[in-house]
């Protein structure tokens, strides 16, 4: 299993990034709303949050551990004012291997609260953003979003079929964190608890959806296509090769 940990970068002390070295974790994703600390701080509810993520982003470094930035497509980022752009050269500053832009969603069946007005958006204004972060991934800047979910999120946004449907709940599962295994956080069919699980209740029929957008599912998605999933496979390959972060 790849393990990745997501955190807002809080707790992150010499303790707790040695323990997490020490795991066998991969890698570590850490959530950025704004290259602005006061305006991160404010969203978040935690005082000196950038200074805590900059501290941490050095100390998981220092411990050969990549680390991502996870932004949430918000309207705490401003299109007009380049704010996407800002954000990600402040995240390369900050020492991060490359900024995940996650889809807005205001409709999920998880544990995790929603973000309320601040990502609603209409498919327009959606789209308008997404082919922006399409643009700056084009010109080179580390942005982690794989080509083909920008594609395939922009299709749908514009009501056509996706090059790449999603398949949760057939390769791709959720796990919350009282340890309970859906299908996916849209639909939310619940499978069983992962501690009783009986493996046979893991082949599950194929079904591609085109329900949402939520890039949990969405991106890993993608390598689940069989020979259509070769160029995606080898064009992360070469992406993450080029910029020296582990595979």
């Amino acid at each position: 299993m790849l393990v990745t940990v997501v955190t807002n970068g809080s707790l992150l002390d010499e303790k707790s990034v040695s323990t997490l070295a020490g795991s066998g974790v991969q890698s570590v994703s850490i959530s950025v709303d704004h290259y602005d600390g006061t305006v991160l701080a404010q969203n978040r509810g935690i005082a000196d949050l950038a200074q805590k993520i900059h501290d941490g982003v050095q100390l998981l470094r220092g411990h050969g551990l990549p680390v991502q930035a996870s932004t949430t497509i918000s309207k705490l980022l401003d299109l007009r004012s380049g704010d996407y752009l800002k954000l990600v050269e402040h995240n390369q500053q900050l020492g991060f291997d490359g900024t995940y832009f996650c889809y807005p969603m205001t409709d999920m069946r998880s544990n995790y609260a929603l973000g309320g007005e601040i990502v609603q958006f209409d498919r327009g204004e959606l789209a308008e953003i997404i082919a922006h972060i399409r643009a700056l991934k084009r010109q080179k800047y580390p942005i982690d979003n794989s080509c083909e979910t920008l594609n395939d999120v922009l299709a749908f946004l514009a009501n056509r079929p996706s090059r790449f449907p999603c398949v949760a709940g057939y390769k791709v599962f959720y796990l919350d964190w009282d340890l309970r295994l859906y299908d996916c956080m849209t639909k939310g069919t619940h499978i069983a608890p992962i501690l009783e699980l009986d493996p046979g209740a893991l082949r599950l029929p194929r079904v591609e959806c085109e329900e949402c957008i939520l890039s949990c599912d969405r991106e890993p998605s993608i390598y689940q296509h069989g020979a259509r999933s070769i160029t995606p496979f080898l064009r992360l390959l070469g992406d993450t090769l080029t910029r020296g972060v582990s595979f």
